[in-house]
């Protein structure tokens, strides 16, 4: 019985840290930014690859942080003097950074669940898969790469 809640638990949980999750992305800087390949006026000044970290709730459903892209863009600018980004790309990924946070979050709630319950042991078992599956669904983390060229009006 007790391998059938923790591996409940556990697919529970999967299920949650798989969630979506949705992440607005927005530049306000003057410097253009685009997503296609350089026009013929544009010399490629340099390339950049970044990643950030972003947190959320609730199996996805609240954001507790926005990734800060236009500080990444205007910094990536400033570095090589470019007028703006082309060839960018975005990747959202659950990387492996976030599956050790995920992993920590929930052995955490596990543990909490289980000294939380004084009664037999199938109850500490039981009370210890519930702080599993909810300490995953308060916090997780997900990972935003992005890459990009920098590039120069001629």
């Amino acid at each position: 019985m007790l391998k059938k809640l923790f591996f409940g638990s556990l697919i529970i949980s999967l299920i949650i840290i798989s969630s979506c999750s949705t992440v607005n992305i927005s530049s306000i800087s003057a410097k253009a930014v685009a997503l296609s390949t350089p026009g013929p006026k544009m010399r490629i000044l340099g390339h950049f690859h970044e990643s950030v970290r972003y947190w959320f709730t609730i199996g996805g459903l609240v954001n507790l942080n926005e990734p800060d892209v236009d500080a990444i863009f205007m910094k990536e600018m400033l570095k090589y003097n470019g007028d703006g980004i082309c060839n960018l790309h975005l990747k959202d990924q659950f990387g492996a950074t976030d599956i050790l946070i995920s992993l920590g979050v929930g052995i955490g709630g596990y543990l909490v669940g289980y000294s939380a319950s004084s009664g037999t042991d199938q109850e500490k078992a039981t009370s210890a898969s519930l702080g599993m599956s909810l300490a995953d669904l308060l916090i997780s983390s997900r990972t935003l790469y992005l890459e990009g060229d920098i590039y120069k009006l001629e």
